[in-house]
């Protein structure tokens, strides 16, 4: 099933310019509040974590635009098709597809 899930779903979180830069939200920094961060406390007791992490960043995802700009419920870009298609294996553009061949004789030598 996530084989599946994962060919069929590729979001993106939101972000912001920072400095002049495309940047993830700092959801963790003390302080910063942004309706589209959600940062999640990491209790210091944690087995998982233990005292090396104090938070977890969470960002809501990006946005799809509705036809027109009229508002709605919110809808999430998917960055793939919505075909089950292999597009993870192979790429859903021919850029995408170069990134994942090594061109070694049909042999992924990574």
């Amino acid at each position: 099933m996530q084989f599946i899930a994962s060919d069929m779903v590729n979001v993106v979180e939101t972000q912001a310019i920072i400095d002049g830069k495309i940047r993830s939200f700092p959801c963790c920094r003390p302080g910063f509040a942004h309706p589209e961060c959600d940062a999640i406390d990491v209790p210091k007791a944690d087995p998982a974590y233990r005292n090396r992490i104090t938070c977890l960043p969470h960002t809501r995802t990006m946005v799809a635009p509705k036809s027109g700009c009229a508002l709605g419920p919110r809808e999430q870009a998917n960055l793939v098709s919505s075909y089950l298609d292999g597009s993870m294996i192979y790429g859903s553009n021919a850029e995408r597809a170069k990134q994942l061949r090594s061109f070694n004789q049909g042999i992924n030598s990574r």
